[in-house]
């Protein structure tokens, strides 16, 4: 509303000088700034004398604020005002009357942050920050958790208080649980109308609370430094957090089930083990968890339990295969070590005091299987004999985590007996075609051998007897315990291809016994390919006409490839069910192939070099492949053919152009050509003898040439005669005229 009051202004009167003093509306205003409403803004005028803007106009607590008028309208423009204005005459300053303007406005107060509570843990600090507005203030006090006040500047070991204007800051230092409550900023003020005498006041409060928190921890403990296979042991789970963390859980592994607790209480769990085995090594873990501001803090510790036992040796044989009671030369045999033992063991494995192998338990060997607790060495005997008549001894040693020393050792005695046992050797597997091949076979048993038998095995799995030591007695030699055996092939061929078995039969207390050896020969020879016809080949037009290639080689050729003039590269291959090109054995070898490729040679099709590849391996290992090419040229022969156009009389008018056109065509292409014109040469091309024309033009099967006549006269009328000549058969000269007439009209 509006407020009236009065105010005596001094005048001194100078004669150039009028002043005037005015308020409106009065300088008493209730301004409230924390809803908005308000009475219009107040405004300051001076008047008199004159005014000069870098002195004159409207001061504040003794500063210049602005000229007239001046409008205040907030608590912040509460203050003392005086109005000054510029004397000319004197060129002096005047300051009217000092009025004070109170603008009130109610107390507010903003905290940031403005969550209401904040979670802080042991040593943590924080800051927050308030921020007062309000006029006339009254009170204005920031107070602890304990409600003492917090006095602004400060800095010491529990808080830091710093202000900038209005805004305050409090950063709360190594909070811990003594320091957890509410932090409050408090702010009144309180204004006195003087028309009214009614005292009008207001406050506000904002509050954080800062609440001690600590997140869960968990520590996992075990009763004994050594747990020994068939012992018992405890674990102890302990947590700690605030607010109280829930009961712990024991888990074993990596499983979901928990272990039952004995003399659980809210921070401690315990769980006894008794009679363990190797099952109960591994990782046990602890876990529990508390919430804060909604949120699990969880928690957890590991402990790995390892249980441990003294070395431990097993040692097992293959039986006798059949069921013997007794091992024969030949006969397999795994003699197997087992050590069993936590921590793993070392292990050593002898044939009569000599080493065979020597296993550390931190080592990595490929032929010792290892688990957390044993170690498993195979030792394998393909084929027994007499050198095998051993005692095996395995001898193991671990120790404890104090280093005391455990061992255990086992031995087996192997006595072995003697059966049928045949060698084989072949001069050399792979021998070149047409060299010579001796088999040889050599058996021995406990009784001599009573027969040999050498047989060969096809490919397609037939066996063929060549001879034996029952039927032929030139084959063996007969010794003490031993059969002597030789086998000649004198010239070897493709068909000698195969693997040999050497059969030996002998008797071994009661029952025969028997025994086996085989090799493959393989034929060696570079692979060779080859045409029906080599060289160049003439076909004769429109025919059709077969081409073969002859590929053969050991090993059996793998791959042949055909290169045509019109058809690209056709391929033939042994692993491929898609071929280009046919290939076939001859005379079901397999070392030797036909292959065929047809052609129709319409329209010269088919003409050109033919180039037939073999490729192969030989039998040696590492020779690279190797390949054999053979070349074809086909020619395709048809007698020259020649046209002349027009090909009969004419009657031209003259002056009027004309074209002859003379041409000859053939297989082979025609190598002469020549015009004329009552005798005289018009044009004449002789590759044989060298006579070459720019006029003629020359492609494949054809040579032509074109006489243009622009203007017809009567010197050339006549007759024309255009001659071709090509070489067919055995390139025998082949040569045809036509002729043709041009009369002129009168």
């Amino acid at each position: 509303g509006t407020a009236t009051a009065q105010t005596t202004t001094f005048i001194q009167v100078k004669e150039s000088a009028s002043f005037k003093f005015t308020t409106v509306p009065l300088p008493y205003i209730w301004y409230d700034t924390s809803d908005g409403s308000g009475t219009n803004p107040l405004t300051i005028s001076c008047a008199g004398g004159s005014f000069i803007n870098d002195v004159s106009g409207v001061y504040k607590d003794g500063k210049k604020v602005g000229g007239t008028p001046y409008t205040v309208s907030s608590s912040e423009d509460s203050g003392v005002y005086q109005c000054a204005v510029y004397d000319a005459t004197d060129k002096g300053l005047w300051f009217q009357q000092t009025v004070r303007v109170d603008i009130p406005e109610k107390a507010k107060v903003e905290m940031t942050p403005t969550t209401a509570t904040q979670y802080l843990e042991d040593g943590s600090s924080y800051t927050f920050t308030c921020t007062f507005t309000g006029y006339p203030v009254t009170k204005l006090e920031i107070t602890d958790a304990k409600s003492l006040p917090i006095t602004c500047p400060r800095s010491d070991a529990d808080i830091v208080c710093s202000v900038s204007g209005k805004v305050y800051t409090v950063r709360v230092l190594a909070f811990d649980k003594s320091k957890e409550g509410s932090y409050n900023c408090n702010m009144e003020t309180e204004f006195l109308n003087p028309d009214t005498n009614i005292s009008s006041s207001s406050n506000d409060v904002k509050s954080i609370q800062f609440q001690y928190v600590k997140p869960s921890t968990t520590v996992l403990s075990v009763n004994k430094d050594i747990i020994q296979k068939g012992s018992s042991f405890t674990l102890t789970c302990d947590v700690e957090g605030y607010p109280e963390p829930e009961t712990p859980i024991l888990r074993r592994g990596s499983t979901s089930s928990t272990l039952s607790c004995n003399g659980v209480n809210i921070k401690t769990c315990t769980v006894g083990f008794s009679s363990v085995d190797y099952s109960y090594s591994g990782q046990y873990t602890c876990s529990t968890k508390n919430t804060i501001n909604s949120q699990d803090k969880p928690s957890s510790a590991t402990l790995q339990i390892t249980v441990y036992s003294h070395t431990d040796v097993t040692m097992t044989t293959t039986p006798p295969p059949g069921g013997r009671a007794y091992y024969l030369t030949g006969d397999p045999l795994t003699i197997t070590c087992s050590v069993e033992g936590a921590p793993r063991s070392s292990f050593t494995f002898t044939k009569d005091s000599s080493v065979i192998k020597s296993y550390k338990n931190d080592s990595s060997d490929s032929d010792v299987a290892t688990s957390d607790h044993s170690v498993v060495y195979k030792y394998t005997i393909s084929k027994l004999d007499f050198n095998d008549n051993a005692e095996f001894t395995c001898s193991s040693a671990n120790s404890f985590k104090s280093g005391n020393a455990n061992t255990d050792s086992e031995k087996v005695v192997i006595k072995v007996y003697e059966a049928v046992s045949v060698t084989m050797s072949v001069s050399s597997p792979y021998r070149s075609l047409g060299s010579e091949v001796i088999i040889s076979c050599t058996a021995t048993g406990s009784d001599t051998p009573s027969s040999v038998t050498l047989s060969k095995v096809r490919a397609d799995g037939s066996v063929t007897t060549l001879t034996s030591s029952v039927s032929d007695n030139s084959f063996c030699t007969r010794s003490s315990y031993k059969l002597d055996c030789s086998y000649k092939i004198s010239s070897i061929g493709f068909s000698g291809n195969g693997t040999y078995k050497c059969l030996a039969k002998n008797n071994v207390n009661g029952s025969e016994k028997e025994d086996t050896k085989s090799d493959y020969i393989e034929v060696s020879s570079q692979v060779k390919a080859s045409f029906s016809d080599e060289g160049e080949k003439e076909v004769s037009y429109g025919s059709t006409y077969q081409i073969t290639c002859g590929v053969e080689g050991g090993k059996a050729p793998h791959k042949v490839t055909l290169v045509t003039p019109t058809s690209g590269t056709l391929i033939w291959q042994s692993a491929s069910s898609s071929n280009s090109l046919q290939c076939n054995t001859v005379d079901n070898v397999e070392n030797k192939l036909n292959c065929m490729w047809s052609i129709n040679t319409n329209q010269y099709q088919g003409e050109g070099k033919y180039t037939c590849t073999g490729h192969n391996y030989l039998p040696n290992p590492g020779t690279p492949e190797k390949s054999s090419s053979s070349n074809l040229t086909l020619v395709i022969t048809k007698d020259v053919m020649v046209d002349l156009t027009p090909s009969s009389i004419m009657e031209i008018d003259h002056g009027q152009s004309v074209s002859l056109r003379c041409s000859a065509e053939g297989g082979r292409t025609p190598h002469f050509l020549s015009l004329k014109h009552e005798g005289v040469s018009l044009v004449e091309y002789d590759k044989e003898n060298n006579k070459i024309s720019s006029k003629v033009t020359v492609k494949s099967h054809n040579i032509s040439y074109v006489k243009s006549i622009s203007s017809f006269v009567y010197s050339d009328d006549g007759e024309y005669v255009c001659t071709g000549k090509n070489r067919v058969g055995q390139k025998k000269e082949k040569s045809t005229d036509c002729d043709s007439a041009l009369i002129p009209l009168l």
